[in-house]
């Protein structure tokens, strides 16, 4: 008899302690990371006329910063405001792991060393390291100010560098878009107000 009362007591509780602990968190200003888009603003992308050429980076970075939006639930379809608008400003490429080797070529190698024809040493890069830069900020009307300014975000990747040209251009326009791609949800990120962590690389 005194075990069935206790259990009628816990399942009467139940509510009450799940009530209080809401009312609780709400008190201290906690909001969950992701997932608590209902009912609040969305936003559509539209991107400004960007300072490179490559315009698959730019897509890329609108891209991310969709996702980006999509996963906290606050994107929206369409133009019109409010807007987050997306300025792409900077694609660059700095060399990564210099390496000395016979006219600067490469040339076949046995556990490292370099072997051929014996000529002048001259550096030559292992690989690349591409960063793209951009920037973001909202928008809620037509000529209003610009909210929640990101200041310019860089993102960067690092791929090896081929000896065949072709390949090597397919690898910079691959490891270029997986940088921009991830630029674009830490651009979406940083508007949304949610924390996140340095972009050292891949």
């Amino acid at each position: 008899m005194a075990r069935g009362l206790r259990a009628a007591l816990r399942e009467l509780a139940r509510p009450f302690v799940a009530t209080l602990v809401g009312t609780l968190l709400v008190a201290c200003g906690y909001r969950p990371l992701y997932g608590g888009g209902q009912g609040e603003e969305r936003f559509a992308v539209m991107g400004v006329t960007p300072l490179i050429a490559d315009a698959s980076v730019v897509a890329e970075v609108e891209a991310g910063v969709r996702a980006g939006l999509a996963r906290a639930a606050s994107l929206r379809g369409g133009g019109g405001y409010p807007r987050v608008v997306v300025e792409v400003l900077r694609l660059d490429t700095q060399s990564e792991g210099i390496a000395a080797l016979p006219g600067g070529v490469r040339t076949p190698e046995i556990g490292g060393v370099p072997i051929g024809a014996a000529g002048a040493m001259q550096p030559l890069a292992r690989g690349t390291r591409v960063g793209v830069v951009a920037r973001a900020w909202l928008e809620r009307a037509e000529g209003g100010p610009k909210e929640r300014q990101t200041g310019d975000l860089r993102a960067v990747d690092v791929m090896q560098v081929e000896a065949d040209a072709r390949l090597e251009a397919l690898r910079l326009d691959d490891t270029s878009r997986a940088a921009a791609r991830r630029l674009g949800e830490r651009l979406a990120r940083r508007v949304l107000g949610e924390p996140e962590a340095p972009d050292d690389g891949m």
